[in-house]
């Protein structure tokens, strides 16, 4: 699975709180890279899309060419572009940024997605913030910087169970404090 890519945004909007959850801590150094990348790939399919759309409603031959005119840009096209990306950040594209693209709105599912891709993030990285130091070193020795129980362990003065348990009980109060809130964004619409 490509990080980023539709199969990545499809998987976080499809699995339940702790799934994302889970996702984000496989994830966590990585994660804003993958939130990144995920942008940048939608925003250049909507683009080819719009640009598609437009060579279409003037009676053009129809065949996308993508990447065709893209570096000179209009103001116009600069502001939708802007919209595009302030998008990401608010979960909402006006209607008419999508008008005449095929698969809009699977577009907009992808755009839904990728902001509560950034505020579930911004939620966890709140709570990692509050650890205390110890829980803190811990968190990163494991989780950023990927260092095995006992390599933690040798450091620490202490054996590797003892590092997995302090680590099993850290992720399992992380958990427990993110994912009711996690569940608020993963209800289907109509359900509370």
């Amino acid at each position: 699975m490509s990080s980023g890519g539709t199969d990545f945004l499809k998987l976080y909007r499809q699995t339940d709180a702790d799934g994302r959850f889970s996702l984000m801590m496989a994830n966590y150094s990585s994660f804003p890279a993958i939130i990144r990348n995920a942008e940048v790939k939608t925003l250049y399919r909507i683009r080819s899309e719009r640009e598609y759309a437009r060579s279409r409603s003037k009676g053009e031959l129809g065949v996308r060419v993508q990447g065709a005119g893209m570096a000179d840009i209009t103001a116009d096209e600069a502001m939708d572009i802007t919209a595009i990306k302030d998008s990401f950040l608010t979960g909402r594209l006006p209607a008419a940024l999508l008008k005449g693209v095929e698969g809009a709105e699977d577009y907009l599912e992808e755009i839904r997605t990728i902001y509560l891709m950034h505020i579930d993030y911004d939620l966890l990285q709140g709570l990692v913030e509050t650890l205390d130091e110890r829980e803190a070193k811990l968190f990163r020795m494991h989780v950023v910087d990927g260092l095995y129980y006992k390599e933690i362990g040798d450091e620490d003065g202490h054996n590797a169970e003892s590092v997995r348990k302090r680590m099993q009980r850290l992720r399992s109060r992380l958990r427990d404090e993110i994912i009711e809130l996690l569940e608020i964004n993963c209800r289907k619409d109509g359900q509370k």
